[in-house]
């Protein structure tokens, strides 16, 4: 956060995802590049004719992107201005990195480098210039008054640079988040999954036809209804984990199947969690395909209501690929939350695969955003894990919405 703040004071914010990167070291110049397409970032090579430029100044000059001046610049340091310039004049670079090794604590040695970063600020003022190198004061401060910020760490750098962008990405964001009174109360009425996907359908959330069944013979009325095979979960506002006490059945095909499944699912809740309050079961159609998520709401004491997103089912709790920000959501902060995700890959043509349904998601997000921004003071949190992506449309298979000052078991 720090460093983020640092680069925005004293830099641009760069105008595009691009970054060029100009290194005294090869590795180096390798490790950031990976650093930066971990990140999000693009590292455009530059093109033929750029790099015929590029070598017609600096012959040992090696790659495309990053620009492997090797160790040979500490002798030619006049070749600097042009090679920089002639990068960020090929390519769409949002941003420019320079790796300088140890060159940034020879002030004896430094002006002409210097000159050459501030002269590529001044012909590209809405570009962000970062050096990476180990410096003293005596360089450090001069080039952040040119508006340079200087790093000695190269992650740290291209973190920050990460962040900057995506500030500028989102303050371009024409969409003005949504002007809204407070929704109608809840009347602290939310007690079990069926009963919060009804509210979520309400604000827009795609949801299955479901039905709810005290009695197995309901259970196998509503199976026939919705067609088989069919999906059978315990419902109960005291069981938030419903496979922890074996209280989900997949693909029932018949009504045996599912009257053996209403006794042994109810059974197994009164055995695990006997103080836990039964409604029943819930009975789905069962659907195939597409990409678990999960979409949550928390309301944090400081910052309000947080959307969460990340990928689904039991996985989430697994490897802790989330990413966070306030609600509600513009289509634009949603489409940057699902990209801050490494998993979201799979949302993209993932080995092969069609890509999923990238609008939908994004509009279900913003929905459950705006629910949960509603209705901020009666709401503690809201969790639907799996939202399911399909190559067309989104559905939730499951939710929870805890209220506050509801007691639990």
């Amino acid at each position: 956060m720090l460093d983020i703040a640092y680069v925005c004071s004293i830099g641009p914010r760069p105008p595009s995802s691009g970054v060029g990167i100009l290194s005294v070291s090869g590795g180096i110049g390798v490790l950031m590049a990976d650093a930066c397409i971990e990140a999000g970032l693009d590292v455009p090579p530059m093109p033929p004719e750029a790099l015929t430029r590029i070598r017609d100044i600096h012959p040992v000059a090696g790659g495309r992107n990053p620009i492997d001046t090797t160790a040979q610049l500490g002798g030619r340091m006049h070749i600097f201005e042009g090679v920089s310039q002639a990068m960020m004049r090929s390519a769409d670079l949002g941003s420019m990195v320079f790796y300088l090794a140890h060159l940034g604590r020879n002030a004896a040695r430094f002006p002409p480098l210097e000159h050459s970063l501030t002269e590529l600020r001044r012909v590209f003022p809405d570009r962000l210039v970062v050096a990476v190198m180990t410096h003293v004061d005596e360089i450090r401060l001069p080039l952040e008054r040119a508006g340079i910020p200087v790093f000695e760490d190269p992650s740290r750098a291209i973190r920050a640079i990460r962040g900057a962008a995506q500030i500028r990405i989102l303050q371009a964001d024409a969409d003005a988040p949504p002007d809204f009174a407070p929704g109608p109360p809840l009347n602290l009425s939310i007690s079990n999954e069926a009963e919060a996907k009804a509210r979520l359908a309400q604000a827009g959330v795609p949801v299955l036809r479901e039905r709810v069944c005290a009695t197995a013979e309901e259970a196998i009325a509503a199976a026939t209804e919705l067609g088989y095979p069919v999906a059978l979960k315990i419902l109960s506002e005291d069981i938030a984990h419903k496979t922890e006490v074996g209280g989900v059945l997949l693909n029932l095909g018949d009504g045996r199947a599912v009257a053996h499944g209403f006794s042994e699912v109810m059974g197994r809740a009164r055995e695990r969690m006997p103080a836990a309050r039964l409604d029943g079961v819930l009975i789905a159609p069962m659907v195939k395909g597409g990409v678990e998520t999960i979409v949550g709401v928390q309301r944090d004491p400081v910052f309000g209501p947080m959307v969460m997103f990340g990928l689904g089912g039991v996985s989430v709790e697994l490897f802790q690929d989330v990413a966070f920000a306030s609600a509600p959501l513009t289509t634009k902060r949603a489409e940057v939350l699902v990209r801050d995700v490494r998993a979201a890959r799979l949302l993209d043509h993932w080995r092969g695969r069609p890509p999923m349904d990238a609008r939908s998601l994004v509009e279900a997000l913003c929905r459950i955003s705006e629910f949960g921004a509603r209705h901020q003071d009666e709401i503690a949190s809201i969790e639907v894990n799996p939202l399911l992506v399909f190559e067309d449309g989104v559905v939730a298979l499951d939710a929870l919405i805890h209220v506050r000052g509801r007691q639990r078991c």
